[in-house]
């Protein structure tokens, strides 16, 4: 249990002001500066549109990059039939805000249509998920890796099947108006639990029982079996520089599987960070606000 005596990471509400916002603006798992923005988005696409906001009632994914032009990474535990192929307006789940919890660094959302709990808290560079599933024949994560995302358009992507237990590979975010070039963003992906069966799609079409799936409009998924009230962990560590890269940003920051203790130190960070500055009088809302836009 986290320690929330009004310290400055306790006045931050970061769902203020997200009915109305840009694709970057919100990030609940993430660190102060950190490069993972790790959070749910409701809306798909679009530079003013897309992201979370607070209005909508279904989850599209969870994104691991939300900045100004670029975009990386959109995952999403399910179960039952597999709807990857046929696109992210299948495949997304309805939710409330009564079964949600936001805190700077950690977000916890349950996912009504496949009866998931899902918890993301991230470091620097590591995005942690934590899933509680039912029981269930055909549990599955689905990568649309090649899904545009926000204002970005994927021009390329390509994930490998390294072993049972971890994926490699980069998605490209195609140039803009505003960033010409190409941008690539190398992940490196960690499962707590034996892969059941790799595969995956392009342009609609799927691709079954392949170890490496590429090319633009593709996408993958891992698949197995669990039982009730199984709990599934992944971490997805990123790099611009290279696959190797996020393997020791992997190494380096996230070499075990304990999400508690991620969660806190992410809370502490923040903490830290937000406690630079203190604030005295006036009244409960305007701390809040002073703490949130300190925040964001």
């Amino acid at each position: 249990m986290l320690d929330t005596a009004n310290r400055p990471v306790d006045w931050v509400n970061p769902l203020i002001d997200t009915a109305n916002r840009r694709f970057f603006f919100f990030s609940s798992a993430c660190r102060p500066f950190g490069m993972v923005n790790l959070s749910p988005d409701t809306v798909a696409t679009g530079a003013w549109e897309a992201g979370y906001r607070y209005t909508s009632d279904t989850i599209c994914w969870f994104s691991h990059l939300h900045a100004w032009q670029l975009a990386a990474i959109p995952v999403l535990p399910a179960t039952g039939p597999l709807k990857g192929p046929q696109g992210v307006d299948q495949y997304k789940s309805r939710f409330t805000h009564d079964n949600e919890t936001v805190r700077p660094g950690y977000h916890r959302v349950f996912l009504d249509d496949y009866g998931i709990d899902v918890e993301l808290t991230a470091t620097t560079r590591v995005g942690f998920h934590r899933y509680t599933f039912p029981a269930a024949d055909s549990s599955h994560i689905l990568l649309d890796l090649g899904a545009d995302i926000g204002p970005t358009e994927m021009a390329n992507c390509t994930v490998t099947k390294v072993s049972d237990t971890q994926l490699e590979g980069y998605v490209e975010n195609a140039g803009t108006r505003r960033r010409p070039k190409p941008a690539r963003i190398y992940f490196v992906i960690a499962l707590d639990k034996p892969i059941a069966a790799f595969g995956g799609w392009k342009d609609g079409v799927l691709l079954e029982n392949a170890d490496t799936i590429s090319g633009k409009g593709s996408g993958a998924y891992v698949q197995f079996a669990t039982s009730e009230n199984e709990i599934v962990q992944m971490k997805v560590a990123l790099s611009y520089c290279s696959i190797a890269g996020a393997r020791r940003n992997l190494e380096a920051e996230l070499p075990h599987w304990d999400f508690g203790r991620v969660r806190q130190d992410a809370d502490r960070t923040w903490n830290d960070w937000l406690g630079r500055i203190e604030v005295a009088g006036g009244t409960q809302a305007r701390t809040v606000k002073f703490y949130t836009d300190l925040y964001h």
